[in-house]
């Protein structure tokens, strides 16, 4: 739709896929709301620190991929400087034919990009590097000489005191991409035919159990606090929708990768939250995780209702503004649309999800422009919603 230029947006707002673009606004729901935004703040190193598991869910199109990309465009663009975290939004496990774990970690992987983990390795070498300054001053008069001559027992006595065992080699392997060695490095991360046997990372990353402990480790380096320095983030985030395509998976398949999440759950307790979106009830999320899973759960599932008309409104309010020309001022909150014409669509939704509001809206839109002729400054009126919705019952 061409013509919406016209009306003063810069796209369709009501396009229903359109999971690899950011979210800037959330509107209704503001308990559930509350409840989300509570979770990624409790995981920050500043706040409680603690790890958090959580389920989202509800009918489908009832707002749960807007919801986690809300919360990913929050973490990482609209308030990065308060989060300092890294939050990282998966569509959907089913990135391959064959569903296993280690296929998820190189999408995450390759999602985070070679850039990030150049910047990352800057950050912990900063960070060692103030660390041997410190341990250096601190250490006995006659162990000075010798650990300034050997540099490798100096950075090793270093992480062994100022560091969490458990990120050691992967801080060791950041320093090694911060010396040059990135090419290496980014080849060992996704899995091609690479290792670093010299600082404890002998296997190559070509199985479920690899790829849960470097990314479990690859997490604990981006929040490691080493010596006074501040950890590069605060928290990481990881945000895994469609979990109900679970139910379609072989048997055998769902186990490996249930069992690789309660893994990586278990070997991160602290800055670090996950959040699944199920297009499922409460009783089939039960009847598809294993109780290992349901046990790790932090917080009581989070619904997303059906929203009343008010909240749909503002709803909508909210999604034209947040596709509006920064210059243009709209004749009413709803245009293109009337008020009148938002209250005739709304009246025609039984379960009003934002999938069902999109899809009313966006046919409403593209036929008054496209068959009705509808020109700027014109707005849709009731009459006309009512004429071109009769025609889709």
């Amino acid at each position: 739709m061409s013509a919406l230029e016209d009306f003063g947006l810069t796209s369709d707002p009501f396009a229903i896929t359109a999971n690899d673009t950011s979210v800037h606004r959330w509107a209704g729901r503001e308990h559930e709301k509350a409840i989300l935004l509570d979770v990624v703040d409790s995981v920050r190193a500043s706040d409680i620190g603690s790890s958090e598991f959580v389920v989202v869910h509800g009918e489908y199109g009832a707002g749960k991929s807007h919801a986690l990309r809300y919360l990913t465009t929050k973490i990482n663009e609209d308030e990065a400087a308060h989060y300092r975290g890294k939050a990282i939004y998966l569509q959907t496990v089913r990135v391959s034919q064959k569903v296993q774990f280690v296929e998820v970690y190189k999408v995450i992987v390759d999602q985070l990009g070679k850039g990030f983990f150049q910047s990352l390795a800057s950050h912990i070498s900063q960070q060692v590097n103030q660390a041997k300054v410190d341990y250096l001053s601190s250490a006995p008069a006659e162990v000075k000489p010798q650990l300034m001559a050997d540099q490798t027992r100096h950075m090793n006595e270093t992480l062994e005191q100022m560091a969490p065992k458990s990120a050691i080699p992967y801080i060791k392997l950041m320093m090694a991409a911060s010396n040059g060695g990135i090419d290496r490095v980014w080849s060992f991360l996704r899995g091609e035919d690479q290792a670093f046997p010299e600082i404890g990372l002998s296997s190559r990353i070509n199985n479920d159990y690899n790829a849960v402990a470097t990314l479990a480790g690859v997490f604990k380096t981006m929040t490691a606090r080493i010596g006074s320095m501040s950890p590069a983030y605060e928290a990481v985030y990881l945000f895994v929708d469609e979990q109900e395509n679970l139910v379609e998976m072989k048997a055998v398949e769902s186990i490996q990768l249930l069992q690789s999440f309660r893994e990586l759950i278990n070997q991160l307790p602290n800055y670090f939250c996950m959040i699944w979106g199920f297009s499922a009830d409460a009783a089939l999320i039960e009847a598809v995780l294993p109780s290992p899973i349901l046990q790790r759960l932090t917080r009581k599932y989070v619904e997303l209702p059906a929203m009343e008309a008010q909240e749909a409104k503002q709803f909508i309010r909210e999604q034209l503004i947040g596709f509006r020309k920064p210059d243009f001022v709209p004749p009413n909150p709803y245009y293109p649309f009337s008020e009148e014409a938002i209250d005739a669509a709304l009246e025609r939704i039984i379960d009003m999800t934002p999938r069902n509001i999109f899809k009313v809206l966006r046919a409403v839109l593209e036929r008054a422009i496209r068959r009705y002729d509808l020109v700027a400054p014109d707005a849709i009126d009731a009459d006309l919603a009512n004429k071109i919705l009769d025609l889709q019952t």
